[in-house]
């Protein structure tokens, strides 16, 4: 029934009828033991969202009506963190049950936030499924004035709000730590800890945080301590899942994202068989879809509203958002289905044609036996997954976690079907392209032309198996390859129905599975509203049968598939290999760009001068008194002698880091413009920071539990001793200092390290933070002598763990207005950001929508390619190895150190093979343009670099007559790494790449602006992009000169290919690299003017060759 084949059962009515009948049970049976094996938490929630957000409003009159507020947001939560703890460590799910119904344990709540745009002051209560208070937080401004209480009587202000908020459950809370602020304004705040005397679960206690302001008890909140050794037993538990899912995307990336989609798009494009139009229709749909479902989900994302953005920008950012998804789905979506189409049409003549199944003309007891089939399968597959999950979880004894059956967030929305249905849509529509069409159609392809389709296609099959569920494997499953085993088979049978009966049936299979999974929460919640979703929901599921329905009636016949709906023999219309005369791909002028020697020569005196006259001006803030005295491996050398004079013996598997770091920016940028240069100049060394050496050591192995230690050595350029930071287990015993012994402690310290004389500091803040076996305390100290200016002032921070100082640091307390200011005028030019992002997207699209057009049928060369391959692979690969220490800090201590570094160079591999792929396309676009016949090496060369001059002088002029208003910071350039002058050197080989990519986007630009109207469109574009990134920021002529560079430089790039002059346009870029690299002059350490030298020698040596490579290649 469902399509000739030699194989008679295949079509038998008799088949597909006990076939549709037995998926009609197992989708039963599915149902039944998706509640036996997954019965879900028992959560009675009672309480709606509307009541939550009305209590929320009644609550705020009685307790806080002088607030006033104009939104509300809502959101339903569930303590995953304390469910995972329960569930694995502390008794199981039956105790985690055990947990919900008490109030105290809080673990699942209505979180509400009533709020006003613009308005720092708001409100965040919680209220129980039932509809109990739990807890409530008033957000109020540190410059709002207060009282200012002594500690007892601020203490029982809370004690008593608290025992009226909570009634009699408050007595069972015993006093635990204590932290004391005073404000700026002179208000005094306290935040007082107490922890639930009897309720325990593990080692995981119930705690609540009682906060005054001033004479206000301002919140009673609720959080739950989880041991910090399960969290880390976790990550290193969840490790596996991790490796396995990095592992499977970087296979997916290279094999099926390079090999496949990119290798097989260029085989299909250069035989003009890749058919765009007709993918971006369903691929418009995918991306318009989950464009709505982001705005249907408004209301929740109010709760993530920072109200120092306007509502109008909020609403901008969310449309934006909307936007962007509909704009990206729309643009991979269609590129993914193409090629999949383009393969499978190539690799399977009898498959009916893709976009065609659902024609009037195709209406066929075929196609109605291809999608009555697709949702027996989803039977199958529901089936298969209950039953998998019930053996795993019952029988191996397997981890996943509990859910609830029910989901109060889905009423958030405004239509909740949207989500799942557009999700489970492009889940089932790209992955069955990506992980089934494409590798498995090119396996037939190439099968076939070499003589071993069978086993090639066998080992595709399972590859495509083992990556697909590598690629789920990052879901909260243990073990870690739990996901991997049980999507296999899956993976295996989807890719067998793709062989036998095309992409549509597994397409439709896939979506109906991830729909039905996806909707469940919209036909487990019982309020009435949701009808209109359930309805959506199973019309979605239904509509490839209503459409086909549609074609029979429509065609009024029900006759077998013809031979022209199917794939058949494809024709290839041009062969590849096709003799052809060199040919230049851009339009060309008869007029070369060309200047006169003399004004060439007054250019580059002009722009030689302006470089000096910026290399050689007196810095804004002097750093050169700072510079690096000692190099990377005497930092080391000098932390390790710091760690032996104070008795620290580091043994076991302890791995050490060596980096550079400026200090921190905020306080320096701060000083700098409230306060100007010369304050900032007395203060650097002192409360601003100085250049560091920062020497750290942490472990990889050993007990989990005990690698969260580790040690920093904070150096000075000279490779004093700035700071020594010790961070401890939490577990770890030491001392409990009471308040007066803390606070005797850090006094002598800051004694010790000659900072100031504590008794004319002014008291902060001091923190108590109880650990399981010692207290820790953080006491700030400010010290308006040395620097106060509108609520800023000079601070000293002392952390103790125990008796230990484990961390101290001077730095400038910068008041909260300042910064809530800098966050409202960064919302304020997002819309303008956004507009020029978009701007810059359509540009490129336009830009590769010409450049993939052009085709042609000259043979791609590696010959020319492989210059650019070797210079830019070689750089990126060094470069990286060479910051090593700088990745370093991004491993975690909980995975292993050579998984994470095999981890590493892996991601390394499939970044540089990525790298490689597009550069080698690229040569042949920049190898396609050819030299003009009267023109040379020399002359292009002289050309090129008088442009590169101009343009750095012009940006020179710019940096003279308009001074950026930022703080300068200090520049260490490369001077962290082994070699910095290799170091040095092949950043400036690095430069090639965004170079050639600029390169590219102006060939692009070229061959898209033939027309007038397109040039009209794309100026208007770069206009938009280079006004509207200039308004985004607080700088606007500034950065509008800063952008101009750029947006010359191309311009220029455009103009020199429409004339044919491609390699002045290389050694422009060439020679722009170079004058780059002068700029490392400016770092502050010894020898950085000779690399500056010696790395502009070589680009320059680096820019000869490879424009000398492509007058070669073009003369050939």
């Amino acid at each position: 029934m469902m399509q000739s084949s030699p194989s008679v059962f295949l079509r038998s009515p008799y088949f597909w009828a006990v076939f549709l009948m037995l998926s009609f049970f197992a989708s039963v049976a599915a149902i039944k033991l998706m509640f036996l094996a997954a019965p879900g938490l028992n959560l009675d929630i009672t309480f709606s969202r509307e009541q939550a957000v009305a209590a929320a409003r009644v609550f705020q009159q009685q307790q806080f009506s002088n607030l006033k507020t104009e939104r509300s947001a809502a959101v339903f939560i569930s303590d995953r963190g304390l469910q995972n703890y329960v569930e694995l460590e502390a008794g199981g799910i039956k105790v985690f049950q055990t947990l919900i119904p008490q109030l105290d344990a809080v673990t699942h709540y209505w979180k509400v936030r009533t709020f006003s745009p613009g308005q720092e002051e708001e409100l965040i209560t919680a209220f129980s499924p039932r509809g109990e208070p739990i807890s409530f937080a008033y957000l109020i401004s540190e410059k709002t004035p207060g009282a200012a209480l002594e500690e007892k009587a601020a203490r029982e202000l809370a004690e008593s709000g608290a025992r009226k908020f909570m009634g009699e459950r408050f007595n069972a809370y015993k006093t635990f730590e204590t932290k004391q602020q005073r404000q700026a304004s002179g208000r005094v705040d306290y935040t007082f800890t107490y922890e639930h005397v009897h309720l325990a679960v593990g080692e995981a206690r119930f705690r609540i945080a009682l906060k005054v302001a001033g004479d206000q008890l301002v919140a009673v909140d609720t959080f739950k301590h989880i041991p910090q050794a399960f969290n880390q037993r976790f990550d290193e538990m969840r490790s596996l899942n991790t490796q396995i899912s990095q592992i499977a995307s970087y296979l997916m990336a290279v094999i099926f994202g390079l090999g496949g989609l990119v290798g097989g798009g260029v085989w299909l494009f250069r035989r003009h068989q890749l058919r765009w139009i007709n993918a971006f229709g369903p691929a418009l749909v995918v991306g318009a879809g989950l464009g709505a479902a982001l705005i249907a989900n408004m209301p929740v994302a109010w709760m993530n509203y920072q109200t120092t953005s306007s509502e109008q920008t909020f609403i901008f950012q969310q449309l934006a958002q909307a936007g962007g998804a509909l704009l990206f789905a729309s643009l991979l979506f269609a590129t993914i289905y193409a090629v999949a189409e383009g393969l499978t049409r190539n690799a399977f003549a009898e498959h009916p044609r893709l976009w065609d199944m659902f024609r009037p003309a195709a209406a066929s007891p075929e196609i109605l036996g291809r999608l009555l089939g697709a949702f027996a399968w989803t039977g199958f597959f529901l089936l298969y997954a209950m039953a998998f999950y019930w053996f795993s979880t019952k029988v191996l004894g397997w981890w996943t976690p509990a859910d609830i059956t029910v989901d109060p967030n889905i009423l958030a929305s405004w239509r909740p079907a949207l989500g799942p249905i557009f999700t489970a849509l492009q889940a089932g529509t790209w992955e069955e392209c990506l992980f089934r069409a494409i590798p498995l159609s090119l396996a037939v392809i190439i099968g076939n032309h070499y003589g071993f389709r069978n086993k090639l296609v066998i080992f595709t099959l399972i590859a495509q198996a083992l990556i697909f569920g590598g690629a789920h494997a990052n879901y909260p499953n243990l073990p870690g390859y739990s996901r991997l085993i049980e999507l296999f088979i899956p993976a295996l049978v989807f890719g067998l129905v793709y062989l036998r009966f095309g992409l549509m049936v597994s397409m439709i299979t896939h979506f109906e599975y991830d729909l039905v999974l996806m909707s469940l929460p919209i036909f487990t919640a019982t309020d009435v509203s949701l009808w209109v979703d359930r309805v959506l929901v199973v019309l979605a599921g239904v509509a490839p049968l209503l459409v086909f329905a549609w074609a029979c009636l429509k065609r009024g016949q029900f006759t077998a598939l013809a031979d022209e709906w199917r794939n058949g023999v494809v024709e290839v219309v041009v062969p590849v290999n096709s003799p052809s005369e060199p040919i230049n791909d851009a339009p060309t002028t008869t007029r070369a760009i060309f200047i006169k020697p003399v004004w060439s020569a007054a250019l580059v005196i002009i722009s030689v001068a302006l470089i000096i006259t910026t290399a050689t001006k007196a810095p804004r803030i002097d750093w050169t008194p700072y510079s690096y005295q000692i190099d990377r491996h005497q930092a080391r050398v000098a932390a390790e002698n710091i760690l032996r004079e104070k008795n620290i013996t580091l043994t076991g598997g302890w791995h050490s880091s060596v980096i550079t770091h400026n200090g921190w920016s905020q306080p320096l940028e701060y000083v700098w413009r409230e306060t100007g240069a010369d304050k900032v100049q007395g203060l650097i060394g002192k409360y601003l920071d100085k250049p560091f050496w920062v020497v750290s050591w942490r472990k990889f192995d050993g007990p989990v539990e005990e690698r969260a230690e580790e040690w920093q050595a904070w150096l000075y350029p000279d490779g004093s001793l700035h700071e020594l930071v010790h961070k401890l287990p939490e577990a770890r015993a030491g001392e409990k200092l009471s308040r007066e012994q803390a606070i005797v402690k850090a006094q002598d310290w800051i004694r010790q390290l000659n900072w100031a004389d504590p008794m004319l500091l002014e008291e902060k803040s001091v923190e108590e933070i109880q650990r399981p076996a010692r207290s820790d305390w953080v006491l700030t100290y400010l010290d308006k002598r040395a620097y106060d200016h509108n609520n800023a002032r000079a601070a000293i921070i002392i952390k103790l763990a125990g008796d230990e100082v484990v961390s101290y640091v001077r730095t400038i307390d910068i008041p909260e207005a300042w910064t809530r200011a800098e966050s409202e005028e960064y919302s304020r030019q997002q819309p303008y950001r956004i507009i020029a992002q978009v701007a810059l997207l359509a540009l490129v699209g336009c830009a590769a929508l010409c450049f993939f057009r052009k085709q042609t049928t000259r043979s791609f060369s590696f010959k020319a390619a492989w210059p650019w391959i070797a210079v830019g692979v070689v750089a990126q690969v060094v470069v990286t190895l060479l910051w090593f220490d700088q990745i370093l800090g991004a491993l975690q201590t909980t995975m292993g150190w050579w998984i994470q570094i095999a981890m590493m160079l892996f991601g390394m591999g499939v970044a540089v093979v990525a790298q490689g792929v597009v550069l080698f396309f690229a040569a042949q676009a920049i190898h396609g343009q050819r030299p003009r016949p009267d023109t040379n090496l020399a002359r292009d060369f002289m050309l090129g670099a008088t442009l590169a001059f101009a343009l750095t002088g012009f940006r020179c002029l710019l940096e003279l007559t308009l001074p950026s208003t930022w703080a300068p910071g200090s520049y260490s350039a490369d001077w962290a790494t082994p070699i910095p002058w290799l170091t040095t050197i092949l950043n400036g080989f690095k430069g090639v790449f965004p170079f050639v990519i600029s390169i590219i986007l102006a060939l692009g630009l070229v061959r898209f602006s033939s027309k007038p109207w397109r040039f009209a469109l794309i100026s208007l574009l770069a206009l938009i992009w280079l006004f509207c990134s200039s308004l985004a920021s607080r700088e606007f002529p500034q950065l509008l000169g800063q952008q101009l560079y750029p947006f010359i430089g191309v311009a220029l790039v455009m103009l020199l290919i429409r004339s044919q002059q491609m390699g002045v346009a290389l050694v422009m870029f060439g020679m722009l690299i170079v004058l780059r690299q002068l700029g490392v002059m400016h770092a502050i350490y010894p020898g950085a003017l000779w690399h500056a030298l010696l790395s502009a020698v070589i680009c320059s040596l680096l820019t000869y060759g490879l424009v000398r490579h492509w007058y070669r290649r073009g003369l050939e």
